[in-house]
């Protein structure tokens, strides 16, 4: 996998919204959420996470995704974003 193009600014503002915002909500259902890489050179900014918990293989998971996960991290970062759903690795 080739790294993603991120900058300490854009992951730190990633990682708080992650802790303060959509963690404590995927954590209160029983899952696991963990930043895997941010490519801030694309409009709109992606962001590749990884699920774990009750999250890993739900089929619901898309649609947390775009409903609850992308708003949020938008909203927080005041920029658009796209989320990407990845394997986790263990």
């Amino acid at each position: 996998m080739v790294p993603a193009v991120t900058t300490a600014a854009a992951r730190d503002e990633v990682e708080r919204a992650l802790r303060e915002v959509i963690r404590p909500l995927i954590e209160a259902d029983g899952g696991e959420i963990d930043l895997v890489s941010i490519d801030a050179s694309k409009s709109p900014m992606e962001i590749a996470l990884s699920v774990g918990g009750a999250y890993r293989g739900c089929p619901g998971t898309p649609l947390v995704s775009r409903a609850v996960i992308e708003p949020a991290l938008a909203k927080s970062l005041a920029k658009e974003v796209r989320v990407k759903i990845v394997p986790r690795l263990s």
